[in-house]
Formats: structure tokens, C-alpha cells, sequence
């Protein structure tokens, strides 16, 4: 009977500290699914070498909470669309051509900073033959849409 109580309230606590932790960081724990899509805006790639070998993460400015997102490994990408699957299951869907976040940047040195990495964005777009021409333009017309000039 001791023992039962001490369990839940062994919970009890890790459950209060999570949520405080949640609550009071800018990393926020959610898993693929709970969240299974994130949107990243001023993304980038970077390449991280591991023991089982080299990988490449996105990393950006989750567009609808402004916190800075890294990805695990990225396992499939489609460039037509500016989507890509990552180890964890979760979709990342690329907004606009690559750009910088310092949140985003500091994000990415803190969760990868136990590992050798650089900056991949660039072999990733010659990697995926990604146009980035084509998504500024597509960036614009949406732009001029949203924000008709008078």
C-alpha cells in the first residue's frame, strides 16, 4: 500500500515538473504524435555526424509559436512540395526559402551541441535540386495577395 502511494505521487511530481518545465522553457516537448506537422519559417539544415554516421536536421522558427525547432534525422523529402519526413515520424512542411532565426540558431547549438556539425542547407538544396527562385516567387504572389498594394 506504501508503495502504491509513493508511485502516484512519484508521478504526481514528475507530472508538476514537466509542466513547469514546459511552461517556463523554450523547448517545448511534444512527440510526433501529438503534433505530427510543424511548419518552419527561416529554416535551415544541418548536418550532424554521429556514430552511426552523418544526418541532416531542419532547424527554424516554428511558424505558429515562434519558438526555434529542431528536427531528428531527416528520412524522406519532397521538394515539389517543401515537405519532409523526419525519424521521429513528423512531417515538416518548409515555408519560403531558407533564412535565420537566432532562436532558431540557439536552439539548434544547444540540442545538438553534443555532436560534430555544420551548416548542410546548402548540400540539402543541390542534394534535393530545391528552386529557390521558384519559392520566392511563390512567396511574393502569396504576399501580394495577403497585402494588395492600394
Amino acid at each position: 500500500m506504501k508503495e502504491q502511494r509513493l508511485e502516484g505521487q512519484t508521478k504526481e511530481v514528475l507530472a508538476k515538473l514537466a509542466g513547469n518545465i514546459e511552461s517556463n522553457s523554450n523547448y517545448l516537448f511534444e512527440s510526433a504524435g501529438d503534433v505530427p506537422e510543424r511548419h518552419l519559417a527561416k529554416w535551415r539544415v544541418e548536418k550532424v555526424w554521429s556514430d552511426e554516421g552523418a544526418s541532416f536536421h531542419f532547424y527554424g522558427l516554428d511558424y505558429h509559436c515562434l519558438y526555434g525547432r529542431v528536427s531528428t534525422a531527416i528520412q524522406s523529402f519532397d521538394s515539389l512540395t517543401m515537405r519532409g519526413k523526419t525519424t521521429s515520424g513528423r512531417i515538416y512542411q518548409l515555408i519560403g526559402p531558407p533564412g535565420f532565426s537566432d532562436d532558431a540558431s540557439y536552439t539548434m547549438k544547444q540540442w545538438l551541441s553534443r555532436f560534430k556539425h555544420e551548416d548542410g542547407t546548402d548540400e540539402f538544396i543541390l542534394k534535393y535540386r530545391i528552386d529557390l527562385t521558384e519559392i520566392t516567387k511563390q512567396v511574393e504572389a502569396e504576399r501580394m495577395r495577403s497585402f494588395p498594394e492600394p
